[in-house]
């Protein structure tokens, strides 16, 4: 509708154009055609005029000289004849004859009367006597009505002709000026109406070498360009691998590029005038974003935004940064450009920098974990071979002794149990999901591996809050993040002293952090007006100059010798507190030691979950349980805790075993306890032909390790239930009692 608005009105300027000129070309030649024909009827008028004054004179003259001789003689008859013949003249209205006294001889007027007759010339002449004296004067009035007539008649014929002349004048200099100026310029017009559409390819004809074809040349230039340089952005915003979605202040797609188009799923012709988040679930969430902003425009960034999008009939996980700018046109909101790159690589290769520094941190944690490992099976094995040589000798063993085994036994298969659960923590791949944290917990997770992988001669220094200390992070990254800097604390208080000697203080403390705006001010804090918390790591180690600590965070930097480290860990250690919008700063005194200090925003949240001791009760149950595990022990515990618990059990030592049994007894069989990694047949693999032959029978799922990706793809696709290895005997009867009841 605007264009046609806009066509219409350029339309309605070329018409009014040719009015103008017309007009315009009409009023000259009517002027010029004006002047030039009152010069043309003055001169003839004067011409005339001073023709007839001429034969005045000549008349005058003559009546002079015939009444001469008669003055002379006083002979008034004889003028008075003169005179009545002279009036006889039809241009002489009036004739008088006067003596040198002024005496008035004859005095004769025809039709004359010099009120209602302006069209007289009068002509006087002296009468010469003897010696050339005065005699007398003549009077004659010369009637100038003919002539007059004659002028005016003129004047009539000059109008007439001078209408007809700028008539015809103008409508030949208005078909001249039409064929080389306004049909150019129509053309020209037309030519720019159908650019000014879209169609850029479209060229002004050029018929004549003047200044309206040397305009549409230099328009067919200024075209070109124009395609050139739209063309030119064209390629440049649908090449971008950043998707490019541009909108109008309604929320209305005005372009997108090729790459919002493939992962979408959606086309340009499609979605064209339609609200952004009509288009796609992805946008769903930010129509209110949208409105906000109307009301504020600005740059507004959020990043690495978690999208599950199927491409292929497979879903894939992406990461996004999202940002969303104003578009202004002359200090006029016009829009929004939203600007979407895809973070995906970059978040996968920093899991794999992640990964491979939690790697490192475990290699630098493998002696102690083997000592703790050895500490742990030493109390298992050695409270077994008690009670095997108590068994050899047949001696007896009183109930409070048997009860002391027990627990030793107990509390070594529980520390070993943490200290795997820890390690699988520490290396666990996944997505960076944030919750309410208490720092209180994290420090204390951290330090009990401190505690049992540091050489003794290292004090560890710690007094946790009374009070909660919550904090929105992801709990593993907190978590390598902390020991990634003890790690270095402990190597900076042993194995990078010059004598190897170990000891020193490895101090952490928790506080609360005010920051305003003096202090941003004043400091190098990188941080928004707010309360924080505060983690501050001490160590008594070597220390590094000013100029290491102003590096020590750059990729691959490290102060280690070679082989013993890789530059990652506080490089990731600085992305894992960007991310979660804090801040970490370091200081360091070369041979005093090294203060890492960690500032994290304060969540809103006021609880977290705790950790809570629970009390061991067995749920009893009745039924058949097929348990399916390659390892005896397992078969043989889980048989004992069942029948502990009421149940049935039957057992299989492999897949293929734990599928023929449960077709010899399925009508028997209640529930399946399936371990997943097994040999020859995988646990998945049995999962699939269980359910095929018995969509409803209900399988718990066990591994002593959940982040496999057998595992995960039932989990995910299935509502099958999972219990992690070990497990005890009250958690087992829990879960299968929940089982069955659902």
């Amino acid at each position: 509708m605007k264009k046609d608005n806009r066509n219409t009105t350029l339309l309605n300027r070329n018409t009014t154009l040719l009015t103008k000129i017309n007009i315009t070309i009409t009023l000259f030649v009517t002027s010029f055609v004006f002047v030039l024909g009152v010069i043309i009827v003055h001169l003839i008028s004067e011409e005339l005029l001073t023709e007839s004054k001429y034969r005045a004179n000549e008349l005058s003259e003559l009546f002079a000289k015939i009444n001469t001789l008669p003055l002379m003689k006083n002979d008034a008859y004889t003028m008075l004849n003169n005179t009545q013949e002279i009036i006889k003249n039809k241009h002489i209205c009036y004739a008088e004859i006067r003596d040198k006294s002024g005496y008035q001889f004859t005095h004769i007027a025809e039709n004359f009367d010099e009120k209602h007759t302006p069209y007289i010339y009068k002509v006087s002449k002296d009468i010469f006597g003897k010696d050339n004296q005065v005699i007398g004067r003549i009077t004659l009035g010369l009637l100038l009505t003919d002539v007059i007539q004659k002028i005016n008649f003129l004047k009539f014929v000059f109008l007439f002709a001078t209408i007809l002349i700028a008539i015809l004048l103008s409508y030949a200099i208005s078909i001249l000026l039409k064929r080389i100026i306004i049909a150019p310029l129509q053309n020209l017009t037309n030519s720019v109406k159908t650019i000014s559409s879209g169609n850029l390819d479209y060229k002004i004809t050029i018929n004549s070498n003047d200044e309206i074809s040397y305009l549409a040349s230099e328009f067919n230039a200024m075209t070109h360009k124009l395609k050139h340089r739209i063309t030119l952005i064209d390629n440049i915003f649908n090449t971008n691998p950043n998707i490019l979605i541009s909108l109008d202040t309604n929320g209305s797609i005005t372009n997108l590029n090729t790459a919002a188009e493939l992962l979408f799923g959606i086309t340009k012709a499609k979605v064209l005038g339609q609200k952004l988040w009509n288009t796609n679930d992805f946008f769903t969430n930010y129509k209110a974003e949208f409105f906000k902003l109307l009301n504020n425009p600005k740059t507004v960034s959020i990043y690495r935004r978690k999208k599950i999008i199927k491409i292929n009939d497979i879903e894939r996980i992406f990461y996004f940064n999202i940002t969303i700018a104003p578009i202004y046109f002359e200090n006029k909101l016009e829009g929004f450009l939203v600007i979407i790159t895809d973070e995906t690589e970059h978040e996968r290769k920093e899991e794999q920098l992640r990964q491979a520094q939690k790697m490192e941190s475990i290699g630098t944690l493998a002696g102690g974990l083997a000592h703790d490992f050895n500490n742990i099976l030493g109390g298992i094995i050695g409270t077994i071979s008690i009670l095997k040589l108590k068994y050899s000798k047949k001696a007896s063993l009183t109930a409070e002794e048997v009860k002391k085994h027990i627990a030793t036994i107990e509390q070594s298969g529980k520390r070993a149990t943490d200290l795997v659960q820890q390690l699988l923590t520490l290396s666990r791949k996944g997505t960076v999901s944030f919750a309410p944290v208490d720092l209180n917990l994290t420090i204390k997770h951290v330090l009990k591996i401190c505690n049992t992988t540091f050489d003794k001669k290292i004090e560890i220094n710690h007094k946790p809050l009374e009070d909660p200390a919550i904090v929105d992070a992801n709990p593993t990254q907190l978590e390598q993040v902390l020991l990634n800097i003890c790690i270095n604390a402990y190597h900076a208080m042993s194995i990078m002293r010059e004598d190897k000697s170990i000891h020193g203080t490895l101090t952490i403390t928790l506080k609360q952090f005010i920051v305003d705006k003096f202090l941003l001010e004043t400091t190098d804090l990188k941080l928004k007006e707010g309360s924080y918390w505060n983690i501050s790591v001490n160590d008594t180690g070597v220390g590094m100059k000013k100029e290491t600590t102003e590096k020590i965070f750059n990729p691959f930097f490290t102060t280690k010798a070679k082989g013993m480290g890789t530059g990652l860990g506080l490089s990731m250690v600085y992305n894992i507190i960007n991310q979660h919008q804090g801040f970490v700063r370091v200081y360091s005194e070369l041979g005093t030691g090294t203060t890492f200090d960690i500032f994290l925003p304060v969540s809103k949240e006021v609880n977290v979950n705790q950790e809570k001791e629970q009390k061991i009760t067995i749920t009893p149950g009745t039924g058949t349980i097929l348990v399916i595990d390659d390892e005896e022990v397992m078969r043989d515990i889980a048989s004992k805790m069942l029948n502990a618990c009421g149940y049935q059990v039957v057992t299989a030592n492999d897949g293929q075993a734990g599928i023929e049994k449960y077709r010899e007894s399925k009508n028997k069989i209640d529930l399946v306890l399936l371990d997943i990694i097994m040999p020859k047949m995988t646990g998945n693999e049995v999962f699939e032909v269980l359910k095929k032959d018995n969509p409803d029978l209900k399988i718990l799922l066990t591994s002593g390790f959940k982040n496999d990706d057998r595992l995960i793809n039932i989990l995910e696709n299935s509502d099958t239930q999972f219990i992690q290895k070990p497990y005890t005997v009250d958690k087992l009867s829990k879960k299968i009692a929940e089982i069955l009841k659902n």
